[in-house]
């Protein structure tokens, strides 16, 4: 899908730029999840940059959850191995 693409890059250029994308299950509504960026490392950026991260995450967060969900991509899965260790 192209959302799914465009959500894949954005995620994995945001890794790139050291920030910490979380999904998590919103508490409120079955079958919804929540896209957050740990705050230290989004505020690590300059103001104008965050700003643009922050409004293409709020245009792909559908995307961004499915990438985060995708455990069957290599490159989702490389990094997501990178940050654990």
């Amino acid at each position: 899908m192209r959302t799914d693409h465009r959500a894949r890059s954005l995620y994995l250029e945001m890794r790139a730029h050291g920030l910490e994308i979380l999904g998590q299950a919103d508490p409120d509504q079955a079958d919804c999840y929540r896209v957050f960026i740990a705050a230290d490392t989004l505020q690590a950026l300059d103001p104008r940059t965050e700003e643009k991260i922050r409004e293409r995450v709020r245009g792909n967060r559908a995307g961004l959850v499915r990438v985060l969900l995708d455990q069957a991509d290599p490159d989702v899965r490389a990094v997501l191995q990178e940050g654990a260790d």
